[in-house]
């Protein structure tokens, strides 16, 4: 039974004329700040990183043994839940009262537990199995007919995205300094998975095409983040550069100007902007914390100054400085 639910047909999308859209990029880029204004155009609905391992059950069954950053190509037969999963995202369903029961207590399992389940050999315990397998693909609000949805973890699998789905993709970009200082804001949390599972394959790939380190051989958490931080960006960089028809759109400018910024973005999308759009700008600048999109818009530039110790910026500018991503930061010279 359970096989043939992994291979349903995906929910209708809505009806016609209906859109879309994809936001991507690193984590801590702006990219939820710019998916939720986007998800709060006219006739939008939004749907909150799907794939997120941290909190969603499903996700941590889908990801299961595919790593930080899944790797799924063009042509390729993706494990059953995790073509479930985007199916379901871009699709419509109703709230199910089994995925409250899974969510709950998915957010009692340690990380841990769930970030050791995504190595190629890991196994995941009977409370993390069971939890998952209660658990049901998030998916957008069926009374709306555009679909916003968010990821920062697939820039290894965004290819397969574009040619499955076809969206309207909105990549985000932001200083790759300030993306560090805003994880290191959170402390230990962001470093505590540093060292976990990625594709050798898929990187070996990349960094020799780009000329690129490989993974810090030692310990040091935060050089692997840093590492970690610059493959990503890199990789989706990449992508875009591929296709032109991307919306990128760099986190800065959209802080110094966001009005009419975020007025021209709303077009490129073919989504239509509304009131709500701009009572949610003014009201997300004013001061937050944590996951927050509330911040000080004019602060949001240059943290990396006052957020980073001498020895970490000297760590993350020799680490970045060898990655494709260099080329657009004179500070990483």
């Amino acid at each position: 039974m359970s096989r043939v639910l992994e291979q349903r047909a995906p929910v209708s999308a809505g009806p016609t004329g209906a859109h879309r859209v994809l936001v991507v990029g690193a984590a801590r880029s702006g990219t939820t700040w710019v998916a939720e204004l986007l998800g709060r155009t006219t006739d939008a609905s939004y749907v909150h990183e799907p794939d997120n391992f941290d909190w969603v059950p499903f996700a941590g069954r889908a990801r299961a043994r595919l790593g930080l950053l899944p790797n799924i190509e063009v042509g390729q037969d993706p494990p059953p839940a995790y073509a479930r999963l985007w199916d379901q995202a871009f699709a419509s369903r109703r709230p199910s009262l089994l995925n409250r029961v899974a969510v709950r207590a998915y957010a009692s399992i340690p990380g841990d537990e769930k970030y050791a389940a995504l190595a190629p050999d890991g196994s995941r315990s009977l409370r993390l199995g069971l939890t998952t397998r209660l658990a049901r693909p998030a998916a957008a609000d069926a009374e709306h007919a555009h679909h916003v949805v968010k990821s920062v973890s697939v820039p290894l699998a965004l290819e397969w995205l574009v040619a499955r789905f076809d969206p309207d993709v909105v990549m985000v970009r932001r200083h790759p300094l300030d993306v560090l200082a805003s994880r290191v804001g959170f402390g230990t949390m962001f470093l505590q998975n540093a060292l976990s599972y990625l594709d050798d394959r898929a990187v070996a790939t990349r960094l020799e095409r780009w000329g690129s380190p490989p993974r810090p051989s030692d310990g040091d958490r935060f050089a692997h983040f840093v590492w970690l931080a610059g493959f990503t960006i890199s990789a989706y960089d990449e992508v875009a550069e591929a296709h032109p028809e991307f919306q990128v759109v760099d986190h800065e400018r959209l802080c110094a100007d966001p009005v009419p910024e975020f007025r021209r973005l709303v077009g490129a999308a073919g989504l239509e902007w509304s009131e709500d759009c701009e009572e949610y700008l003014q009201s997300s600048n004013t001061p937050g914390s944590g996951f927050e999109t509330k911040r000080v818009l004019g602060a949001q530039s240059g943290t990396w100054h006052t957020r980073l110790s001498p020895e970490q910026l000297e760590t993350a500018r020799h680490i970045l400085s060898q990655f494709p991503l260099a080329g657009r930061y004179p500070e990483l010279s």
